[in-house]
This record gives C-alpha cells, structure tokens and sequence, in this order.
C-alpha cells in the first residue's frame, strides 16, 4: 500500500519437510496515478549462506568457549599487537573488560621493557611461523608466555595466540626447594667433616695422653722447683688445655651440647 521496495529473509518448508533460506527483494511498480500495479522482485535460495553463517557463529562460540576454558590468560592478536580476542583472565589480568580490551594493542598496556621484549617475540613468530615460549616478570608475577601463529588462507602468518600462565607460586616453591636442598647439602658436609673430626680428635687425645703420662712420670723423678720440674709442669698444663680441646671437638662430632667456657 506504500509503495515501498522491501528485502527480506524467509525460513521456508519445502514439500518434502526440508527447510530452506531465501532472500526476496522486491520493488512496487505504480501507474501513472501511483497506485502499486504489481511487484516486482527476486528469490535467491540462500540456505548454503545461512549454514556458513551458523557455522561460523558457532566456530566463534567454540572458541570464546576454549578460550574461557582455561585459568591462563589466553588472548589473540594481529601481528601488530591489536587485541582480536581475550578470555575473562587476560581482561582481569589488565583491569579491563573483554570489550574495553579488544581493539587495543597490547603493548600500550605494558610497561616499556616488557612491551619491547614481547614485541620481538611476536615478530619473531611472525617471521618464522613457529611457536615461541619465553619466561618475563609483570607487576612482579612470573609469566610462561606460550605464543602460536595462526595461519591465513594464503599460508601467512596473520595472528598469534598467546597463552601467559602465572608461575609466580610455582617459581617461590621452586626456590624454597631449592634453598632446602642448599641447607641440607650444607648439613650433610658439617656432618662429614663432624665424623672426621671425631677421628682425629680421637687420635689425636691418645697421642696427648701418652705425652701427658710420660711427663708425669719424669716429673716423679725431677727435683721440686728444679727447671726441668717446671718444665714438666708446663707440658702438662698444656696436655690438660689440649685435651679439654679435644673434648670440644669429640662433643660436636658427636651432635652433644655442650657450652664452651669463654
């Protein structure tokens, strides 16, 4: 009654119970008084395109499902950075939402150093078409950095996938481990060089009282207050100082406490 052109998308039912897409275009052909006369238009079967659309539009859930699948930050962009897609991690990651983020690049949200560094990451997959994966430091967390090229119809590298998994805990375990292992290497070499002490302290306090009886005897022998007394005497004060020595060193081999006089 209008008049007016009109383009629409049908869902029909064919005979046989199968359903089909068409699109009908049509145009109002009007007298010389400018009443509609009679339509004119066109139906093109469009089912191949409407199944293209779907699959795609699932293809596109699928993805969004994989990538919110994982507790990685997982995100994708062009070879100059520009965020295509992203996870609800990576937006939290940065403190953006998912649209805030898309469209960006992502080297303005980083800090100079690590924007630099993951650029030539990026280009490098770009170059080679070849995975990469790489370890860097962002607002003090440790990142595992997995970037994979995503290919384009004539076999060119067009995007990266990059998957940052947050090790920072993982890398702390590490060390403590690490610093664990230190200490008991530590323990385990006081220990041996305790046993070997032990040995020598042992012979050595037999040799120190062998000395100790001989000068003992002779000072049996040797005039009170003679010089050769004297000196017997202070071979025997220093035998008693050396084996209180020994002792010292016979009660650490042997893990004892004991408190060693000033």
């Amino acid at each position: 009654n209008e008049g007016l052109a009109f383009d629409l998308e049908l869902r029909v039912t064919c005979p046989s119970g199968e359903i089909r897409y068409v699109n009908t275009i049509c145009k109002p052909e009007k007298n010389e008084q400018g009443f509609v006369t009679e339509l004119v238009g066109t139906t093109q079967d469009i089912s191949d395109r409407k199944q293209v659309e779907e699959a795609l539009r699932e293809s596109e859930e699928t993805a969004r499902a994989l990538l919110n699948a994982t507790g990685d930050a997982a995100f994708m962009i062009d070879t100059k950075g520009i965020v295509v897609a992203a996870n609800e991690e990576t937006a939290n990651r940065f403190g953006k939402s998912k649209e805030e983020l898309a469209g960006t690049c992502i080297y303005d949200t980083l800090q100079a150093d690590v924007a630099e560094k993951r650029k030539s990451r990026v280009d490098e997959v770009a170059r080679s078409g070849k995975p990469v994966r790489f370890q860097d430091e962002r607002a003090g967390r440790v990142i595992s950095n997995s970037l994979y090229p995503v290919f384009n119809a004539q076999g060119k590298v067009s995007h990266v996938a990059v998957f940052g998994t947050d090790i920072t805990d993982q890398k702390r375990a590490e060390e403590t481990r690490q610093e664990m292992d230190s200490r008991v290497q530590n323990l385990q070499r006081l220990e041996a060089i305790a046993v070997l002490a032990g040995g020598i302290a042992h012979d050595f306090n037999n040799i120190i009282s062998a000395i100790m009886g001989y000068a003992e005897l002779a000072m049996m022998d040797a005039e009170a207050d003679s010089p050769l007394e004297k000196i017997l005497r202070q071979i025997v004060t220093a035998g008693i100082r050396g084996r209180d020595l020994i002792q010292q060193i016979m009660s650490f081999s042997r893990k004892t406490e004991h408190k060693m006089a000033p």
